[in-house]
């Protein structure tokens, strides 16, 4: 029984390592998206821009809806008031900031977690498709850590020959 502890300690250990990893590799697509949304306000001639891209990047954390739920509605909202350079303006930044986060996110977090590439693109990919309620928009960032938790353990304790 006391090996069973152990080696379930182990496992808890790499989860929480693995969980600590997952923050640091959101806390570097924050900061991505954070200065993109900075630079592009500032060119784009807003003001407070810096104060702006912080609040835009806050939301742009959550899943599935992020930066959109922000810079969609102020597009529209330019568009509609008759400032259709800043509206067009706003809506290439969305495009960016999307584009950019979606390409970086697969390397990031294999990186960070120590996981091959295809495998993040497609726990990725189907997250997004299971992300339909709250509570898998909950469960969605714990399966990164579980699966390179158990690919480490599996590699540490059964390695290949």
């Amino acid at each position: 029984m006391k090996k069973r502890r152990s080696l379930m300690q182990e496992f808890l250990q790499l989860f929480l390592k693995n969980t600590v990893s997952f923050i640091k590799a959101q806390g570097k697509l924050f900061l991505t998206g954070f200065i993109l949304l900075a630079i592009g306000l500032y060119w784009i001639g807003i003001e407070w821009a810096i104060v702006i891209a912080l609040a835009i990047a806050v939301v742009d954390m959550l899943p599935l809806i992020g930066s959109a739920l922000v810079l969609i509605p102020w597009t529209l909202y330019e568009w509609i008031w008759g400032d259709t350079r800043t509206g067009f303006y706003l809506l290439i930044l969305w495009l960016v900031v999307e584009l950019t986060h979606y390409l970086l996110e697969p390397f990031v977090l294999g990186k960070d977690l120590e996981l091959p590439l295809w495998l993040t693109i497609l726990v990725t990919i189907v997250s997004l498709f299971l992300a339909t309620n709250v509570f898998t928009l909950i469960l969605a960032p714990l399966v990164l850590p579980l699966v390179a938790s158990i690919k480490q353990y599996r590699e540490s304790h059964y390695p290949r020959k």
